[in-house]
């Protein structure tokens, strides 16, 4: 591409008056930008100046934030580009005086600004030369300039090295994703992640360690929830005061000043008092207004918190010690933030010391992980974008908006932003909008404060158990509320309506058990005190139109059933989808249809397993017969965690044979739902598994092979025994030998080997005289007294019996050659054993009277029956499947029933894996090792001509299950 005339002309006129230009006494930044720096851009195809006439939240460029004021000292980045609403880079101006290739501060400042941002490129230029710098990783004000630095040109190169330029930054190039494509391909870029969110979570993680061991020593009468309360509620205003300075509503360095005074925080509480009654907001709220109010706080102005704590949190919030210009933090973050930050709480020892640590049910589940911006975008777009299209704001007043499990309030944030734009853009195109909604400043138009605190008191609600959430949404909320304002536009605006510059959110955004209504003490339930049951929660009392909802979006917990057994006995009598194993949004869901509107939207993410499992059934029924569905897309490991996800959209209506919108690529007729298990997946998906259906049998129809389940011994924990009590036993009496088997577990069992865990199982027949067997009767009574001892389960007479119930109807089977399988696994894990193992309740064991055994496992290990597997089973984890005996004989296997090939290999990678075993040598292990390898990609091969697979379709199942 040559460089167009436009930046010929720039070069030469910079050449010509150099000298003038670098002068920083007669040219400064302003004409920089006007002369150069917009022309240069202009010729990349950006309109700078909007000459388009384009509505403001729609042009390419948005200059240094226009809202900016109050006093501050930091600037806001000088461009944002954009295309539509989404701003893809920052492009920081200075005057050519400045040495941006040697200079540290030009460098961090364009680094903040795209980093804070969560960009992954950014523009410093004084248009002598122009530096490129990739701000995903963590700037410091100490860094050479040269670090993060990906190009650098010199006004010179700019004729000769246009193409490249352009090829990256020009509109047409951002437009056809070039752009994109650059930023995740290119390695430095990648190498250099250091997510803001991440950072920003230490940052307030460290600031509550050291807030929690201080008010814990310097006020020993506080409780536990006291010191979480004010320990997070200090943060919160911190938070908010500083995010308020850099966005022009509060004046720059307010927190700044008081490092300088004795006695900090009480300097920081004047400065909340303030704040009360400029906000009349619930984050400070200390004098009480009405009769009875519960949200009055009484006791955080009034704590001891030492200096050198309080110093050290504000000092590192400005420039240049922060790192972030929180002018330019996306709200988004900071809901991403506390949502991790809300997995931890303090706790106090009995010397009331405070320590911190990951709440119980976040650690059962391994983490926090909260939705992503594109989910939460891709609900609302759906339930509330549908439900307000072509309304007028009068019409869209009267919609309510919950999240009945809101967390740090991500889903409602989205929801209020997506309501704000579709205020504004509606206001902007009426030729005489109404008075007070919107207002000019600086070219750009701008809803009033009073017209989005108008918006979010009617339409936006959500309800959480945890109270630091329900704090932690208002905030978001509110900072949201603030956005695009400035002091002198809030004192302006109160000029025309008197009152408070923010709304009180407790009548919107409630603490309370969404799950658990007041009904709760109706009966009594003995665990009525567990943190399941707590706060219990009235809709109809709590919210107006009778608790009624027209759309309904989130995240809603997923805890298995295990964790919630407190709740089980309100459950089974208040919820009529209640199964023992369901998981908890199970009930979500159902509590969510019943306080939906008819006709009302819902747009859940959650667990997919209830289009699955058993204890899916009712609720599958319940939605395919009762709801329209309107769109299922799955989500592959949205949370990094060991969950399948799907997003489901519906409307609270009867179906009528309607489509629903699949994976956001074809269609499926909901009529095809039933309560058995939904086959929803994405249309080559379901074609391939129709194929192997055709080609294959399944097991259910081959009458010679038999599957059981391993041996349930329950709580007999005297029927395992070490090979140190076998060995006991034996020498006591030869004869015990006949009845002590080796034992294997799921656990033990993999592909083509086993390892040895050293366990035996005491295997008892029927016609056993105990009596006659001395040493096996002073055992089992033995362990009888340990039990009873231990006060643990008691060993009734005769116990020993239920083991061999339970395996009376198969006992031989354990006797002969086999398969055995583990019932939760990761990855396929069948063995063929003819060492008569007998193996216990997590296995299953597979037998034939007329299949070859050693190439039944082949195919059961393969690709292709493990990836069909995935698709009908419940699912355990994004990789793994729980093989249950209605699944496995749901599994086809080739018409071809034999072949000799698979045989030989199942025989040789099995003896090669107990080589492995026994092998020192890492050469050795090496080597047989990737003989392994190999024979395990042969065996895949053959298996995939059985069932006459093309290269697309194993293509389908090599990327699904990589």
């Amino acid at each position: 591409m040559t460089a167009p005339e436009t930046i010929i002309n720039l070069v030469e006129k910079f050449q010509r008056n150099e000298y003038i230009y670098k002068d920083s006494t007669q040219y400064d930044e302003e004409n920089t930008k006007i002369e150069f720096i917009n022309p240069f851009f202009e010729a990349l195809g950006w309109d700078v100046t909007n000459k388009k006439q384009k509505a403001p939240q729609y042009k390419d460029v948005e200059f240094e934030n226009t809202l900016r004021g109050g006093g501050g000292a930091t600037t806001a980045p000088d461009y944002a580009f954009k295309i539509g609403r989404e701003i893809k880079f920052f492009v920081e101006a200075k005057k050519p005086s400045v040495n941006l290739e040697t200079d540290k501060d030009p460098a961090y400042q364009v680094r903040r600004y795209g980093w804070s941002a969560g960009l992954k490129l950014s523009i410093l230029t004084d248009f002598e030369t122009l530096a490129i710098y990739e701000t995903t990783s963590k700037p410091d004000k100490n860094h050479n300039p040269k670090i993060a630095r990906i190009a650098f040109y010199h006004y010179t190169e700019y004729i000769d090295k246009w193409d490249e330029i352009a090829h990256l930054f020009s509109k047409t190039s951002v437009l056809q994703g070039t752009f994109d494509n650059y930023v995740e391909n290119h390695q430095e870029i990648q190498k250099g992640t250091s997510d803001v969110d991440d950072e920003f979570l230490k940052l307030i993680e460290q600031w509550r360690e050291k807030l929690a061991k201080n008010i814990a020593l310097r006020n020993t009468t506080l409780t536990i929830d006291d010191l979480n309360y004010a320990v997070q509620i200090i943060i919160d205003r911190v938070i908010f005061l500083r995010i308020s300075e850099d966005r022009g509503i509060e004046r720059y360095g307010t927190l700044q000043k008081i490092l300088d005074k004795p006695d900090i925080y009480n300097n920081f509480c004047e400065i909340c008092k303030r704040a009360d009654k400029e906000y009349n907001s619930g984050l400070f709220h200390f004098t009480e207004e009405e009769t009875n109010d519960i949200t009055v706080d009484t006791y955080t102005l009034d704590l001891t918190i030492d200096d050198k704590i309080f110093k050290e949190i504000i000092k590192n919030l400005y420039y240049p010690n922060s790192p972030y210009e929180f002018s330019v933090l996306p709200l988004e973050i900071l809901g991403q933030v506390y949502e991790r930050f809300l997995g931890k709480t303090i706790r106090l020892t009995k010397g009331h010391h405070a320590k911190v640590e990951e709440k119980p049910e976040v650690k059962k589940v391994g983490g926090v992980y909260y939705t992503p911006t594109h989910v939460t975008k891709y609900i609302v777009k759906h339930t509330l974008g549908e439900a307000i299209k072509n309304k007028t704001p009068n019409e869209i007043s009267k919609i309510k908006v919950l999240d009945p499990s809101c967390g740090s309030g991500s889903f409602l944030l989205q929801a209020y932003n997506y309501l704000l734009k579709y205020h504004l853009d509606y206001y902007s195109n009426l030729t005489r909008p109404p008075k007070n909604v919107i207002y000019t400043y600086k070219g750009n138009t701008y809803l009033t404060i009073n017209e989005k605190k108008r918006i979010l008191i009617n339409n936006i609600y959500g309800v959480d158990i945890d109270p630091l959430a329900v704090e932690v949404t208002k905030l978001s909320l509110l900072l949201k509320v603030l956005e695009d304002q400035n002091k002198d536009q809030l004192e302006q605006q109160r000029t025309l309506i008197p009152e408070r510059t923010l709304p009180n959110l407790k009548n919107n955004i409630k603490c309370g058990n969404s799950l658990i209504s007041t009904d709760v003490y109706e009966k009594e339930y003995k665990t009525i005190d567990e943190p399941n049951m707590a706060h219990p929660f009235d809709y109809a009392k709590e919210f107006p139109s009778n608790g009624e909802f027209d759309i309904i979006i989130g995240n809603p917990p997923y805890v298995r059933q295990q964790s919630i057994k407190d709740m089980k006995p309100y459950l089974k009598d208040k919820y009529e989808l209640y199964v023992g194993r369901a998981d908890k949004y199970v009930y979500f869901f159902e509590k969510s249809l019943k306080l939906l509107k008819d006709n009302g939207y819902l747009g859940y993410i959650c667990s997919d397993k209830y289009t699955k499992t058993d204890y899916g059934k009712k609720l599958r029924n319940k939605l395919s017969s009762k709801t329209t569905i309107l769109r299922y897309n799955q989500c592959e490991n949205v949370f990094n965690a060991n969950v399948n996800t799907a997003i489901i959209i519906l409307r609270k209506k009867e179906p009528k044979n309607n489509k629903i919108y699949i994976n956001s690529n074809y269609y499926l007729n909901q009529k095809e739902l039933t309560s058995s298990q939904w086959a929803i997946d994405s249309e080559k998906a379901l074609l391939l598994k129709n194929k192997l259906l055709e080609e294959g049998i399944p097991i259910k129809k081959i009458k010679s092979i038999f599957i059981n389940q391993g041996i349930k011994s329950g709580h007999n924990k005297s029927f395992i025994l070490t090979n140190e009590t076998r060995k006991k036993l034996i020498t006591e009496d030869f004869r015990n030998k006949n009845i002590i088997k080796p034992l294997l577990k799921g656990k033990d069992v993999k592909q083509y080997h086993i390892t040895n865990n050293g366990l035996y199982l005491l295997y008892i027949p029927w016609n056993f005289q105990i009596n006659e067997y001395s040493s096996i009767k002073n055992y089992l009574k033995q362990f009888e007294t340990e039990l009873k001892n231990r006060a643990e389960v008691k060993l009734k007479k005769y116990e020993w019996y239920c083991l061999h119930r339970y395996a009376s109807g198969y006992k031989e089977d354990f006797q002969k050659d086999k398969i055995i399988f583990g019932e939760i696994v990761q990855e396929p894990h069948f063995y063929y054993d003819e060492d008569n193992y007998y193996t216990d309740a997590t296995t299953f064991i597979l037998t034939s009277t007329s299949y070859n055994l050693k190439y039944l496992t082949a195919i059961l290990n393969s690709n292709v029956l493990f990836w069909f597997m995935k698709k009908i089973s419940g699912g355990f984890g994004i990789n793994g499947v729980r093989y249950k005996k209605i699944d496995i004989m749901e599994l086809p296997l080739p018409q071809n029933t034999y072949n000799k090939t698979l045989e030989k290999k199942v025989c040789v990678i099995q003896k090669l894996y107990k080589d492995l075993d026994c092998a020192n040598n890492p050469n050795t292990q090496k080597d047989l090792q990737q003989r392994i390898t190999i024979l395990e990609e042969q065996i895949n091969r053959i298996v995939y001509e059985l069932y006459n697979l093309t290269d697309d379709e194993i293509r389908i199942i090599e990327d699904d299950l990589s």
